[in-house]
């Protein structure tokens, strides 16, 4: 905007340019040479890069802030400040303000405005004239006319003479005194250049008043504007010498914190406006102030501790606010005061501080409690005369030293208020130390009065000698209107019959009842505020002082009292520690607060006549003392935590009725001292870990009524005591089998005494013999009774008897009954009318209940009738087989199976169903082949109940397998599940007949310890898995195998010693690994060895063997196994031996492979691609048929007998020479010998070379002095070599190249001379690109061409073949193709260069040798690579302020040699990986995240306690969380070194542990997070922090909360730990800014929010904008905690424009709802949003998605109904964090991105948008619950393995209608109970039946109409639905011949999604035309 040279005039408008949208970027205003008047807005600070040139005009001030504005005017504000702007008054230059450091203003007197830019004459008479202008500009500024007195103003030409005018002796006026006067109107801001105006008074006049220009009133002192109407004093401080200010009864509503910059004030007065927040710690900086008055106003919080440090103040009033917290210590130190008034009863003017009314019970005026906390003891206050803290909380006792330092005790009176607080206990007889005082106690708990107070006559203005102790307060049981006597009519009243005062100084008597309730509710108050009851479930009425405490949520009271009886809190989500005080409720019976996060002691339990006590789930590790409350009857403490010890203390609970025990380590045992508890009636102890016989004991618990033990490992008999519990009821000793144990065992006890039993449960047992005949039977009894007898091993029959029990229900299944059961036990109402098979299936039938219950579970006939010879028997024979199979069948897709002949057949024989194969001449399963036969799911572990089944084979099949009840097919001796996808063999060990095992293919990760007791295996292929780790040395203990394949895994290390016990193996075959270490010497001592695979090349005992050969990438040279090449000259039977691409090194031992006994046989040896040197040893020509591959090692001699070999090498010997074995020296092919007639050996090109036998490349041999010298000519040319900085000896003639500038020479291996090593150039101005020539150089190890404008090409750097160190940082290098070929390189250095934001190349990870790696600054993007493993000699790796992506790679853990890891500064989220465990050698670790606008890493911070030399650690500006762990760094070797720990501006909680007093010299950086306490011992230990701890303790760690400075901590008498201002206080340590600067900088992002986004036209903008209300208030915006912002929730309010990008910026923003207005929302900068959780955005016109990875915190995120479109972008896959996104009603396209590393996802919701491809089965989503795809046009099958990751029992929701899935939807999805799943309009052909089966389904339509429920069947259709449901006609499946497929929703043709929802969109567009058709008419 320019505006210069106009005549533009008045003052400048605050909302200039609001409107813009660009206020953040550059903008420039020229409104220079015009006439603008006043003052630069403050408001103009929203401007963040703003030139603005207004010089030359008549400006006369800067608004608040702007000078400080550092980015304003290119950045030279930051430089100069105001000056920046505009030159001052009196001052001036040429462009009107300081642009540079030459331009400085200069001195002008005559410059009367702001900006001047030039400087003219001076008035002759500056001082008499120009003050006779200013006040005149006053008075008729201010209506002079109608003054009250005016006398000579304008007609009297001296102004001394002026009415309120003062002079000094020169004319000049000091002192203008126009108090109630009349003054109307604005006072020009003229006044204050009186140049020698010391006092103005103004008050008492209706006047408005600014602040500006007060800076020119160099002399005033004196400022009184009270009853003036002023609203603001924003800009005083500017006044830098006023000491006096009046500002009282106006409407002021903050105080600036600019005040706190008048350094010079002495007094001020700010009473009767209406101040809010909290008052500033700033207030400190006043250090000369004597008086502050700031009572009755509006004031919060926390008083400030600062103020403790205004050492000279005499009076401070701060009387009827709503100060909260507690009295801050520091009052203390104020030794000066004489007045301190903070009660909040009422004080007026005139008074006293403390007011008038002090001492009298008129309550409080104002909300809340007031401050809290302990009365100070105030001891060092010497000049204290009045002290007024009425009508607050104050607790506790008066202090004994109370008032000590008082210096003046006798001539001067003391008045001391503490009326109406809850201060209890004695009043002291130290204050009788006073001889005058006036001390108001009334209305607290005072219990007792000293004796000595009431003899002191002069007190309470000589009252007390009148009234004795009444004159100070009332005695307990009396009452007065002001709790104490005050005159001969004001007397102390005794209480009425039936009321109290239990207090002294009561104002009034309450019934008895209420002394106990108001004692009670206190008691009640103290637990609801230990147990942070704001955030209980439920805490309805608590603290509610209106509402009776018998109403609070969990009180019960006894009937008709106030008094508590119980308290009843369970699963209420209280936490913390249950205060004691409880136990002091007199009637307390009950509590219950089981289920809550508490600590719980029972300490003074005695006091509480407790009866019921409910603790369940809440952790308790011990009882101690409890027992002291032997009145307890109820106990209550199942799943807690007593670690193996029984709680002793139950043993004194003798009137214990009932006892909850179970779910806990009890120590397995119930102790015999629990018979004293003989008034037990319930006794309750399942899964307590129990393992001893049933106690004796428990036949003397006389009382016992109900005894449960079940689900223990109980053992033995049933003890005859049993029966001497004659009043039992319930007796439960079922399933002591299923933990392990034997179960009870010994014959069935007669129970013949129990008569009042009613149920007995002994099922899941061993108890044997015959039940006896009076089972039962006492008395007869008449009474229904239930007994479970199943699964024992019962015999005989069941007595007849028994029918005399009309109710009794007998079970017995699963036993071995074979007598037949009594006519009279079948008729029985138990049976259910079922005859015989209602109690027990008869012998030769069977089912699963043992017994008929229904027509459906009749008793089914055996196959083989002699299978099951038992009654009750729960499986037989065949019959079981076929069970069992039909299952198998059911659960592996039978139906679609590629043969499933006779599975479907009902009467066919198990032995004819395909793949069954049965045991000769017995119909008994053997074998169960089903290999590639598509089957599908979870093989059921029945299996393993096939009693004869020996052979299990499921290869290649997408099969499930479980090892659970594997040891129950004792039989089993093969199982083959090759290629199904296994994960795991946890479980196999139990399987102990195994011999034969086959799991190649799959993807096993770690193979268990039990696999190794499998010790009959002989056979066991592992190959193609995953299997990590070292080879066990448990390998030994399978003694009997022959044959192992485990090639093509991840195994690492040794090969063990302990395969020399592996006496019988024949195949070790262990190629393709990361093994290493040397082939032991047992391993060739194995005679029995056939076959030896330890290659590193491919291939099933290598076929590939043979083939063409690659070079060794950096990577693999050097890996593998390693040493000298073992003989295997004991192996007679040796036929394969393959030991190629290992690094095995020295000679070809002579005796080789001498031991094979069958020379004549075939032999296969290869040993390529080691370091073999020398000669191939000539005694290899004993065997005739030897295929020898030795390529690409060093071998130097080839035997010439070997060319008549005719049938080696599969006969090529015969016709091409050697040539077929290897290549000679000179020549070279990929293979290193000539395989066949096309691949002959070819001779090396010209100046290159093959030293070697079997070479498979040619290397550049060495080219002599001349050639070097003639590369250098190219590269000197090349790169612009005239220009170069120094090119000393450059192409000179007769100067060696040695003698080049950064050329350096070395000789060479042979000696022949001087050769050049290094190429050393950095920074000298080399231009061009460097050539590939350089590469011929032979020798050549160091380029550094760093700091030049170069290129530089990778090309051809295989040539240079000792290269080792590459410098190309600062270079133009953009690409490493090629990189990976210079296998030699050890550092690498490419930083500071630009690549573009491509990946790190693949390739680099092949440079197996690199130890140093430095990639930083240079644009980086992708992911880093799990490849980074193969990196392993690396040591450092430099990768610092790249944009590097995703999670940290697990796989930098297995760098084991990496002492440097540098990764700050990109864009890693998520958790550092458990792996870096494994950098056992690391000694800095850097990933900071300062400057990336990204959330960075989170999770907990980690232990690093494998790290023995990590002494620098800097992880600040991340997410971490939690609390510093007690072992980190615990294995630091050196703890007395040096360590440095950065974890600054992170999220750690709790307590800097004491354990960090290990690091000697610790310096530890902390700050910024929520860190609440240090360790005291930490803040003694002087080296910490440099030193830092020795002088300032523990500032030098952390800045308290409460104080801040900009590190955070203190390290300088400089920059101490200062109090924050305002009141928001951070509860955190080391803060390196105040929560209220914070509050501030929100406020300036809110105002630029409403700003730019049309604030003014919103809906809603209530208190927006407004100074009076605090942003917390504003609408939509709430508060953490009231302090600063965590939600701005504006949906629907008409918000426009571009939010900033600054809203990022607050610090604890959590939720950001913006949903339905229509902004253009941007998502840059929201990586700053490190707490931001829940972002809503739907219905705004969203168009992109750019920059949304960056949010990597947000766990809610919904972008539905935008116009985003084309694919997802794939940085949605960053947001790790995401639980529900919704992004439906958009026009996307393409695949869907993958979610996998959502690893929190619960609600995905992408319908009606337009992806295309297959439904992902997001397995790995295992907390994914509902999946919307609806309305895309996806197509393929549903997965069978759909949320196979998510837990069965979750309730799914699925939409997958209107799109193009195929086949049948999958019976795997029934493993889920609770589905709503909706598949309408899809090409569906079946739905599996297992589906149709489950009844919630579809809220329970599927068990209504069965699979209808799902889809109706094709021919059929439902409108709307596609499936019936309780809809009525319309959602019924209706017939129509055109609906092909399952699921149609219209009866029609349906070809595809797509032309679906194109009609769908032309309807809708057809509708809307029509709508507004109607609206237009």
């Amino acid at each position: 905007l320019h505006l210069n040279s106009n005549s533009l005039k008045g003052p400048l408008p605050a909302d200039l340019l609001s409107g813009s949208s660009v206020a953040d970027d550059e903008v420039s205003i020229m409104l220079g040479d015009n006439q603008f008047t006043g003052t630069i807005p403050a408001a103009w600070s929203r401007f963040q890069q703003l030139t603005l040139d207004l010089s030359g005009n008549m400006i006369t001030g800067i608004g608040s802030g702007l000078c400080g504005m550092g980015d304003w005017n290119e950045g030279v504000v930051s430089s100069y400040g105001c000056d920046a702007i505009l030159c001052p008054v009196g001052e001036y230059n040429s462009n009107g303000k300081q642009a540079g450091g030459t331009s400085t203003c200069q001195s002008c007197p005559s410059a009367q405005y702001l900006g001047s830019v030039e400087c003219g004459a001076i008035a002759d008479d500056p001082t008499l004239g120009g003050d006779q202008k200013i006040l005149e500009e006053i008075y008729y500024a201010a209506g002079g006319a109608q003054w009250k007195n005016s006398d000579g103003w304008t007609t009297d030409t001296n102004v001394c003479n002026w009415y309120g005018v003062s002079c000094d002796g020169n004319g000049g006026v000091t002192a203008l005194d126009l108090s109630e006067n009349n003054l109307e109107g604005s006072i020009p801001t003229s006044v204050f250049r009186l140049s020698a105006l010391t006092e103005l008074d103004l008050q008492s006049n209706d006047i408005a008043f600014s602040f500006d220009e007060i800076d020119q009133a160099v002399s005033l002192t004196t400022l009184y504007l009270s009853l003036t109407g002023l609203e603001s004093i924003d800009g005083i401080g500017r006044a830098k010498n006023l000491k006096v200010f009046h500002s009282t009864n106006n409407k002021l509503s903050t105080i600036p914190y600019d005040l706190y910059d008048v350094t010079s004030l002495e007094k001020v007065y700010l009473n009767y406006n209406n101040i809010g927040g909290r008052l500033s710690g700033s207030m400190k900086k006043l250090s000369n102030l004597e008086e502050l008055y700031l009572m009755h106003n509006q004031l919060t919080g926390q008083i400030p501790s600062g103020i403790g440090g205004l050492s000279n103040l005499r009076v401070l009033g701060l009387t009827e606010n709503n100060f909260e917290g507690t009295l801050p210590v520091e009052l203390e130190n104020m030794r000066t005061i004489e007045v301190l008034a903070i009660q909040r009863e009422g004080g007026t003017d005139g008074q006293a501080a403390g007011g008038s009314d002090v001492g009298t019970n008129f309550g409080s005026s104002k909300s809340g409690r007031g401050i809290g906390g302990p009365l100070l003891s105030f001891k060092d206050m010497p000049n204290l005369r009045e002290l007024y803290l009425g009508s607050n909380s104050l607790t506790g006792t008066i202090p004994f030293d109370f008032l000590n330092g008082v210096e003046d005790k006798d001539s001067r009176e003391l008045i001391v208020d503490l009326v109406s607080n809850q201060l209890e206990g004695r009043v002291p007889s130290s204050l009788s130390q006073f001889g005058e005082m006036s001390v108001y106690l009334a209305d607290n708990q005072f219990e007792e009065l000293a004796d000595g107070l009431c003899n002191k006559d002069d007190w309470m203005k000589s009252k007390v000698d009148a009234f004795g102790c009444d004159a100070i307060m009332c005695p307990p049981n009396s009452f007065a209107k002001h709790g104490r006597q005050t005159s001969s009519d004001t007397v102390c009243t005794q209480c009425p019959v039936g009321s109290n005062a239990p207090y002294y100084g009561s104002f009034e008597c309450i019934d008895d009842l209420a002394v106990d309730s108001l004692k009670e509710r206190d008691i009640l108050t103290a637990m609801y505020n230990a147990l942070r009851g704001p955030q209980w479930t439920l805490s309805t009425n608590w603290l509610n002082d209106d509402v009776s405490l018998c109403l609070w949520h969990g009180i019960e009271c006894v009937s008709g009292t106030e008094s508590v009886r119980g308290i009843r809190l369970p699963q209420n989500d209280l936490e913390g520690d249950v205060p004691s005080v409880i136990f002091e409720l007199v009637n307390l019976e009950e509590i219950n607060l089981a289920g809550n996060q508490i600590a719980f002691s029972f300490e003074g339990i005695e006091r509480a006549s407790k009866e019921y006590l409910n603790v369940d789930n809440i952790g308790l590790k011990t009882l101690s003392g409890l027992e002291n409350a032997p009145q307890l009857k109820l106990l209550h403490v199942v799943g807690n935590d007593f670690r193996g010890t029984f709680p002793e203390e139950v043993y004194s609970l003798t009137n214990l009725e009932v006892l909850y025990l179970s779910d806990n380590d009890i120590g397995g045992r119930l102790h015999s001292a629990m018979a004293a508890l003989s008034n037990l009636v319930y006794l309750q102890c399942y899964e307590c870990g129990l393992d001893q016989s049933i106690p004796t004991w428990l036949g003397n618990l006389n009382s016992l009524e109900y005894l449960r033990l079940d689900q223990n490992s109980l053992h033995g008999s049933i003890p005859a005591e049993i029966e001497g519990l004659t009043r039992i009821q319930h007796i439960d000793f079922s399933d002591q089998i299923s933990r392990g144990g034997a179960g009870l065992t010994g014959p069935l006890p007669r129970f013949g005494n129990l008569l009042d039993l009613t149920e007995l449960y002994l099922f899941k047992n061993n108890l044997s013999g015959d039940i006896p005949s009076d089972f039962l039977f006492g008395e007869y009894k008449t009474h229904e009774l239930q007994v479970d007898l199943r699964e024992n091993k019962l015999t005989g029959t069941i007595s007849s008897s028994l029918a005399q029990l009309s109710k009794l229900s007998i079970y017995l299944a699963g036993n071995m009954m074979t007598a037949a059961i009594p006519a009279q036990i079948c008729t029985m109402s138990f049976a259910r009318g079922y005859g015989c098979d209602g109690v027990l299936c008869s012998p030769g039938t069977f089912n699963e209940l043992g017994r008929q219950t229904s027509r459906d579970n009749a008793c089914r006939p055996c196959d083989d009738l002699g299978s099951t010879q038992y009654y009750g028997s729960l499986q037989c024979g065949m019959d079981s087989q076929k069970e069992i199979l039909k299952k198998f069948y059911s659960e592996l897709n039978g139906p679609d199976w590629d043969d499933n002949d006779n599975w479907e057949d009902a009467g066919a024989s198990v032995c004819n169903y395909h793949g069954i194969s049965c045991a000769d001449g017995r119909n008994s399963i053997e074998s169960l082949v089903l290999e590639s036969n598509n089957l599908v799911g979870t093989v059921p572990t029945e299996i393993f109940n096939l009693p004869d089944l020996r052979e299990i084979k499921l290869k290649s099949n997408d099969i499930t397998f479980n090892y659970d009840g594997i040891e129950n097919a004792k039989k089993l001796v093969r199982l083959h599940l090759s290629d199904t996808g296994l994960t795991s063999i946890d479980g196999i060990g139990k399987a102990q007949s195994l011999k034969y095992l086959h799991l190649t293919s799959n993807n096993l990760g770690l193979l268990p310890d039990d696999f190794f007791e499998l010790s009959s295996l002989q056979d066991v292929f592992l190959n193609y898995n995953d299997i990590q780790g070292t080879l066990s040395n448990k390998i030994g203990k399978l003694t009997n195998l022959e044959n192992l394949f485990m090639f093509h895994n991840r195994i690492t290390g040794e090969i063990p010693t302990q395969v020399g016990y592996l006496t019988k193996l024949k195949t070790f075959a262990m190629a393709e690994n990361f093994m290493s270490g040397t082939i032991p010497t047992e391993l060739t001592s194995i005679s029995s060895l056939q076959i030896i695979a330890l290659q590193r090349e491919g291939g099933e005992t290598a076929p590939g063997i043979g083939g063409p050969l690659e070079v060794k990438t950096a990577g693999e040279i050097g890996a593998g196994f390693t040493g000298s090449i073992p003989a295997f000259d004991q192996m007679p039977k040796l036929k394969e031996l393959y030991l190629g691409a290992n690094s095995l090194s020295g000679t070809i031992p002579r005796d080789f492979l001498s031991g094979i006994q069958d020379k004549s046989a075939s032999i296969k040896v290869d040993l390529s691609q080691n370091n073999l040197v020398g000669t191939v040893p000539e005694k290899l020509t004993a065997f005739d048929s030897l295929k020898l591959y030795l390529s690409d090692n060093k071998l130097k001699a080839l035997p010439d007998a070997f060319c008549s070999k005719a049938n080696w090498m599969g006969g090529e010997v015969a016709t091409n020479k050697c040539d077929a074995i290897m290549c000679p020296p000179g020549t070279y092919n990929e293979y290193g010998r000539q395989a066949n007639d096309e691949t002959p050996c070819e001779a090396c090109p010209f100046t290159y070379t093959a030293e070697f036998y079997g070479s498979i490349e040619c290397i550049p041999s060495n080219t002599g002095d001349y050639s070097e010298r003639e590369i250098l000519r190219l590269f000197f040319q090349a790169t612009g070599g005239g220009e170069w900085s120094d090119k000393t000896n450059w192409l000179k003639d007769g100067v060696s190249v040695c003698q080049w500038n950064g050329i350096t020479c070395a000789s060479d291996e042979g000696g022949a001379g001087d050769t050049i090593t290094r190429i050393q150039l950095p920074s000298n101005k080399l231009r061009g690109t460097v050539p590939p020539a350089i590469y011929q150089l032979p020798n050549l190890k160091t380029v550094d061409v760093s700091n030049n404008d170069v290129g530089f090409e990778f090309r051809g750097i295989e040539m240079a073949r000792v290269l080792d160190a590459l410098y190309l940082d600062r270079t133009r290098v953009s690409s490493l193709d090629g990189i990976g070929k210079a296998s030699r390189l050890t550092t690498l250095h490419v930083q500071n260069n630009d690549f573009k934001g491509a990946s790190i190349p693949s390739e680099l990870y092949n440079l197996g040798n690199l130890e140093s790696l430095y990639l930083s600054d240079s644009n980086f993007g992708g992911t880093l690579s799990s490849d980074i493993k193969k990196l392993d000699d690396l040591q450092e790796f430099y990768c610092h302020g790249n944009s590097l992506t995703g999670t940290l790679p697990r796989d930098l853990g297995t760098l084991h040699n990496l002492k440097v890891l540098q990764l700050s500064e990109n864009l890693f989220v998520g958790e550092i990986p458990r792996e870096f465990d494994g950098l056992d050698r690391l000694q800095s670790l850097f990933i900071d995240s300062y400057t990336r606008n990204s959330v960075g890493l989170s999770g907990p911070v980690p232990d690093f306690n494998n790290m023995e030399y990590l002494t620098e650690i800097s992880l600040n500006a991340n997410s971490l969380t939690g609390s510093i762990p007690d072992d980190f760094l615990i294995n630091l070797k050196n703890k007395k070194s040096s360590v440095v720990i950065g974890l600054q501006d992170n999220q750690i909680t709790g307590t800097l542990p004491q354990v960090l007093s290990r690091f000697s010299k610790l310096n530890i950086d902390v700050s910024g997070n929520m860190i609440t306490k240090i360790d005291d011992s930490l803040c003694q230990l002087q080296s910490w922090q440099g030193g830092d701890v020795a002088s300032f303790g523990c500032d030098a760690i952390l800045c308290p909360a409460g104080t801040f400075n900009q590190y955070g901590r203190r390290s300088s008498e400089q920059f101490p730990c200062a109090p924050c201002e305002g009141a928001e206080q951070s509860p955190y340590m080391g803060s390196i800014i105040c929560e209220s600067e914070e509050k501030k900088k929100e406020k300036e992002i809110l105002e630029l929010f409403y700003n730019v986004c049309g604030g003014k036209n919103w809906k809603n903008n209530d208190n927006w904008m407004s100074d009076d209300v605090d942003i917390c208030h504003w609408y939509g915006i709430s508060c953490k905690d009231g302090k600063t912002v965590d939600s701005i929730l504006l949906g629907g309010n008409n918000v426009v424009g571009t939010p900033p990008a600054k809203i990022f910026e607050m610090t604890n923003l959590k939720w950001l709802w913006l949903y339905s207005n229509p902004i253009n929302f941007k998502f840059d900068g929201i990586g700053n949003a490190k707490r931001l959780t829940s972002l809503l955005l739907d219905q705004t016109g969203l168009s992109s998605l750019r920059g949304i990875g960056a949010a990597s915190t947000i766990e809610d995120l919904d972008i539905r109904f935008n116009n985003l479109k084309g694919p997802l972008p794939k940085e949605i896959s960053q947001m790790v964090s995401l639980k529900d996104f919704a992004v439906e009603g958009n026009q996307l396209t393409g695949a869907l991105p993958s979610f996998t590393g959502m690893k929190r996802l619960e609600r995905l919701r992408l319908g009606s948008n337009r992806f295309a491809g297959a439904l992902d089965d997001f397995a790995s989503n295992t907390r994914l619950k509902s999946i919307d795809v609806s309305g895309n046009i996806m197509s393929g099958p549903i997965p069978s393995t759909l949320l196979k990751g998510t837990d069965e029992d979750e309730e799914i929701y699925l939409d997958l209608s209107s799109n193009n899935f195929i086949g049948e939807v999958p019976g795997e999805l029934a493993r889920f109970e609770k589905m709503t799943i909706y598949l309408r309009d899809n090409l569906i052909t079946g739905i599996n039946p297992a589906l149709c089966e489950i009844d919630a389904w579809n809220d329970g339509d599927v068990g209504e109409f069965n699979c209808d429920g799902i889809l109706c069947p094709a021919g059929t259709y439902s409108e709307d639905y596609g499936r019936q449901t309780t809809g009525g006609q319309l959602a019924q499946c209706r017939q129509c011949g055109k609906a092909k497929y399952f699921g149609a929703s219209f009866c029609g043709v349906r070809s595809s999604a797509v032309s679906t929802r194109i009609g769908f969109a032309i309807g809708v567009v057809s509708a809307g035309i029509a709508l507004l058709a109607v609206a237009l008419i």
